[in-house]
């Protein structure tokens, strides 16, 4: 009889998932050694059915039982010609690897995979990135410059999350050199990138910085958003600068960008710790005049505002209170 290969398909991953089940449970297969390479197997089945959840959870289950990763590793190089399977293999192992707090032995996979002649996806490497940057902004340019040494293309993603490393250590200047890096380099930098940066100016109250970059973002072709004014307002008013944000809400409906409920309880709120409660109060009818809905947010600071104004407007405090 004459077999030919076919695609695997999810009932295969199945089958070989119930096969693993009744295999481990063999004394031969008792054994770390054996019984790591048998899981291996089945991963590299289940990554060509596609069932990326069930491999995981099999890698995953292998670090709970106290199976390092060097092992793992060797028997899916073992494995891997035998199943004619993917370097997606090892993407799955590092991602579980992070996932599980165990960055060092991400890493080691990272670099077992180029001593092999492998090179993880792009998707996996920010992941490992996000992760090491948030622990060492050495650690995250290191890491940068061997995915580039192992010839993986950096995407925008990349170079969001070594912006957003930058920032996190204060080093601004050059934040903003890396993005203009990126666009001289033929890459596009996104409103996430944009975003980023000015996000951390507001949090350090660069308001001239902001202010250029959202201009410069204009020149670029690319508008700010509802979000990005929303952080510039959100800051401004925690920072008492609540007549400012409004200023700049003015701004937005110039720009032709729409102001949602969020920039209008985020004002009132503003005026209301300032003590200026007429002035959130006229913020109110205004919100109501363009048709945005008040919600919870909105009538809990006018209530709180109401009740430390401690005049005769009580009442009306008491009446929201039921409206609600």
């Amino acid at each position: 009889m004459n077999y030919k290969w076919v695609p695997l398909r999810k009932v295969h991953g199945t089958l070989a998932l119930k096969f693993l089940n009744y295999v481990t449970k063999q004394p031969p297969f008792q054994g770390f050694k054996n019984l790591a390479y048998v899981y291996c197997l089945t991963v590299h089945i289940l990554v060509k059915c596609k069932m990326y959840g069930s491999a995981k959870m099999l890698f995953a289950r292998l670090f709970d039982m106290g199976i390092g990763q060097d092992l793992v590793f060797k028997c899916l190089m073992e494995s891997y010609g035998l199943c004619k399977s993917s370097p997606a293999v090892f993407d799955i192992l590092i991602r579980v690897c992070v996932r599980n707090g165990l960055v060092s032995e991400a890493l080691e996979v990272f670099r077992l995979m180029g001593v092999r002649g492998f090179k993880p996806s792009v998707f996996t490497c920010n992941i490992m990135l996000n992760v090491i940057g948030k622990e060492s902004e050495r650690m995250a340019w290191l890491v940068f410059k061997e995915m580039v040494a192992k010839n993986v293309c950096p995407n925008v993603a990349t170079f969001n999350i070594l912006l957003n490393v930058l920032c996190v250590n204060g080093k601004f200047k050059k934040a903003g050199h890396l993005v203009l890096k990126m666009e001289e380099s033929g890459y596009v930098p996104t409103l996430v990138t944009y975003n980023t940066l000015l996000n951390w100016y507001f949090k350090k109250g660069r308001y001239k910085a902001a202010l250029e970059l959202i201009d410069h973002m204009s020149c670029k072709g690319l508008e700010a958003d509802v979000c990005t004014y929303n952080m510039f307002i959100d800051n401004l008013c925690k920072n008492d600068r609540s007549a400012k944000g409004y200023l700049l809400l003015k701004k937005m409906r110039k720009k032709m960008v729409f102001p949602n409920e969020v920039t209008y309880n985020t004002l009132i709120k503003g005026f209301i710790n300032e003590g200026k409660l007429k002035v959130a109060v006229h913020v109110f009818d205004e919100m109501l005049k363009f048709s945005i809905s008040p919600n919870i947010v909105t009538y809990n600071s006018l209530i709180d505002g109401y009740s430390r104004d401690g005049s005769k407007a009580c009442p009306l405090a008491i009446a929201l209170i039921d409206y609600i």
